[in-house]
């Protein structure tokens, strides 16, 4: 990514280099499991969960079991109990390098995060084993007003921790989003992720809106029907619900009311109404398709709004792998006389090439540059 947030530098130099269990602590939806999970995969490793909500004693100790333990002076045979250790336990030791993820840590009961202080401390198994130096250990949880049957964390609990409010710079999301973080998944629901991202940064507000269920009335709505109303006030936008409305929509067939049900049922009314009277106005163009085919766009007659918007987004996405593309779009922007339309831009882009490291790009990108001289004279 470029231009890595405080928050992230912060995850990487303690809970990754430092080794110190470090909690998260963020708002429903603003990708704290996804960062996690982000962070492995640069890391090149493997992510344990372990969910609050669902850990008891024996997931940390293990399950008992009867052996036989030895026998007495005389011969008898001593029997006695001993704990297996946990599939997570074993996948440590095997595997060293992993991030043990403890989600929803709020939710933990408190005998069992009683059990978790040694780990936390000493990294030690209940077994008496050590974790591995290799073993990454980060928790996760919510604001204690928005969580769900939680407990509040004991003081020897939180001093083993590092805490960190974890609300990462919306240009993270906007440059994973439209690019679905690197996964690979269908056409149609990147697409849906990158008209997201558009709508977003028009409506910035619409990111992370939590519902105000005190101001908030219903409209459009049957009063009378209570499903309706609770649909109404339960469904609200998100980083997490606006992914998961990119994966519906790419299912959805073209009709306008069963993707707006959609939208209403993940990211609320309210965002939804929004986000339809972006796409009637903004839906004409797609920043994948014109990289891939600039001469599919009729330059001569596209307003200047919806030029900016086009061109900003294609320079965001600009990367190695599309450079030369992206160069023959501002070349066929040129070509149509309306330079004018992509001078704006200009700079950015030459920022955005010359992070590509690439001698092929600059070369290929000279010419070009040359044709917006005016704008972007010693720029390179």
């Amino acid at each position: 990514m470029s231009g890595i947030s405080t928050s992230k530098k912060l995850l990487k130099s303690v809970a990754v280099d430092a080794k110190i269990p470090t909690m998260m602590i963020g708002d429903p939806g603003v990708g704290k499991s996804a960062s996690v999970r982000a962070l492995a995969d640069e890391l090149d490793c493997d992510v344990i969960v372990l969910l609050g909500s669902q850990l008891d004693q024996t997931d940390l100790t293990g399950l008992p079991q009867g052996r036989e333990l030895g026998k007495t002076e005389n011969g008898r045979t001593i029997y006695g109990t001993v704990n297996l250790s946990t599939y997570w336990q074993i996948k440590i030791l095997t595997e060293k390098k992993v991030i043990l993820f403890l989600d929803e840590y709020s939710n933990v009961p408190p005998a069992v995060r009683a059990g978790m202080l040694t780990l936390l401390q000493d990294r030690e198994f209940a077994n008496g084993q050590k974790m591995p130096d290799e073993t990454i250990v980060i928790g996760a949880m919510n604001p204690p007003d928005e969580s769900t049957d939680g407990y509040t964390l004991d003081l020897a609990t939180k001093n083993r921790f590092f805490f960190m409010a974890w609300n990462p710079p919306a240009e993270e999301w906007y440059e994973g989003m439209q690019s679905a973080w690197g996964a690979d998944v269908p056409k149609e629901e990147l697409a849906w992720k990158q008209k997201i991202v558009r709508f977003i940064k028009d409506n910035p507000t619409y990111l992370h809106k939590k519902p105000d269920l005190e101001e908030a009335q219903p409209t459009n709505v049957f009063l009378s029907d209570s499903s309706e109303i609770e649909v109404f006030h339960s469904a609200w936008p998100s980083r997490r619900s606006w992914d998961n409305l990119s994966k519906a929509l790419s299912f959805a067939d073209e009709s306008t009311y069963i993707q707006d049900e959609i939208a209403k049922g993940l990211v609320g009314h309210s965002a939804a109404t929004q986000f339809r009277s972006w796409l009637r106005k903004h839906n004409t163009l797609n920043p994948a398709e014109v990289i891939e085919d600039p001469e599919s766009v009729n330059w001569e007659k596209l307003s200047i709004d919806d030029s900016n918007l086009i061109l900003r987004e294609i320079v965001e996405m600009t990367k190695k792998d599309n450079a030369l593309k992206v160069i023959k779009v501002f070349e066929t922007v040129a070509d149509t006389d309306r330079i004018n339309l992509a001078a704006p831009f200009i700079l950015q882009l030459i920022e955005k090439l010359n992070k590509t490291r690439s001698k092929e790009v600059m070369t290929a990108a000279k010419p070009m540059v040359a044709r917006y001289k005016s704008i972007a004279k010693n720029a390179m």
